[in-house]
């Protein structure tokens, strides 16, 4: 069964070659009005219409380089001109950096008088027993702290590139799908322009 209401999107889908109707129609008025040059109206059809059909070609192709290349065909030839060989002195200027990282260690700290008596050597190494974890406890925190900035850096990152990702399938897509359409009425002008012209 025929969905009545979805007909005239299925038929606008369809438009490169909808779009050459107005065309055969003013081509075919042209040929009533001036009956007796049809030549001359043959040639002056042709040549618009390849004309057209040449820039909506080019249209196209200048919108899939605004989309990767942020781009156009003017500012691609306007570089190719800046770029022209002169005999022109480039300074090339270095520069280097040097950074350097000291890191900080724990040492246990001795008493100024040796322990003599067992208890003394038993408080004495209960004291830098208490420093060592205490010093462990320290780096196992500040280790957690740098995975966690690290995980969330990382995430950051991953949600990011799924955004670049996706933002360059859909220019893939609209690049692909979106100007063929029009790359494809610009080749039937022409190619309906080239016929025309032979007819002349």
């Amino acid at each position: 069964m025929i969905v009545w209401r979805r007909l005239p999107a299925w038929i606008l889908r369809a438009w490169p070659i909808l779009g050459l109707v107005p065309f055969f129609v003013a081509h075919a008025i042209a040929l009533q009005v001036f009956a007796s040059r049809t030549g001359w109206v043959h040639k002056i059809m042709g040549l618009c219409l390849q004309l057209l059909g040449g820039v909506l070609i080019l249209w196209s192709v200048n919108d899939n380089l605004g989309l990767f290349r942020k781009t156009s065909l003017v500012g691609a030839f306007v570089a190719w001109l800046r770029d022209f060989p002169t005999r022109q002195h480039h300074v090339l200027v270095t520069g280097t950096g040097m950074a350097s990282a000291a890191g900080s260690t724990a040492e246990l700290s001795v008493g100024k008088r040796a322990p003599t008596t067992i208890e003394e050597r038993v408080a004495e190494l209960e004291t830098q027993l208490q420093a060592v974890r205490a010093e462990v406890k320290a780096q196992v925190a500040a280790l957690a702290n740098r995975i966690e900035a690290n995980a969330a850096d990382l995430t950051s990152q991953i949600r990011e590139a799924d955004g670049k990702i996706s933002s360059l399938s859909e220019r893939v897509e609209k690049a692909t799908v979106g100007g063929f359409k029009l790359q494809a009425f610009g080749v039937l002008l022409a190619v309906y322009g080239a016929v025309t012209s032979v007819l002349a």
